[in-house]
């Protein structure tokens, strides 16, 4: 075996290099570089809108804490209104009971000082009644001595 050069063999050699690169370049470089390009850009599209979700759902929970603060807001003036309400309403019955408590109040005091004038006029009667007795009485006694 020589160990010589031989240009026509390493001219193959060559040839078949370079077509094994552009082979190799078509079939599996570019397949893959292009798969690649797509993963990224998937990627980065995923990544867009997970951002974009993201925001999304963190708008409609300053939303949802809006509307959950404007019910709040809502039925506690509910609450106070009627409160309000049934301090207005028991005022007006409490007002109501007092002024028919006092106008009964005044008209037993009416009554009772009626009463009190019939029973004194019967009391002055009776008095005037049993004075005469009385005279009588010492009158008939007086006349006994």
């Amino acid at each position: 075996m020589s160990l010589e050069l031989n240009p026509y063999l390493m001219l193959l050699v060559f040839i078949v290099f370079i077509l094994l690169i552009f082979i190799l370049n078509a079939w599996l470089y570019q397949p893959i570089l292009t798969f690649m390009h797509q993963r990224n850009r998937l990627l980065n599209e995923n990544m867009q809108n997970i951002k974009d979700e993201r925001l999304e759902i963190e708008r409609m929970a300053i939303e949802i804490e809006e509307v959950l603060s404007a019910a709040r807001h809502e039925a506690k003036q509910i609450k106070e209104e009627a409160i309000s309400q049934s301090r207005t309403l028991y005022n007006e019955k409490f007002k109501k009971a007092k002024m028919e408590l006092d106008e009964r109040y005044s008209n037993m005091l009416k009554e009772l000082k009626k009463e009190q004038e019939v029973i004194r006029s019967d009391l002055d009667g009776a008095c005037e009644d049993m004075r005469a007795m009385v005279e009588k009485k010492f009158v008939s006694l007086g006349e006994i001595k």
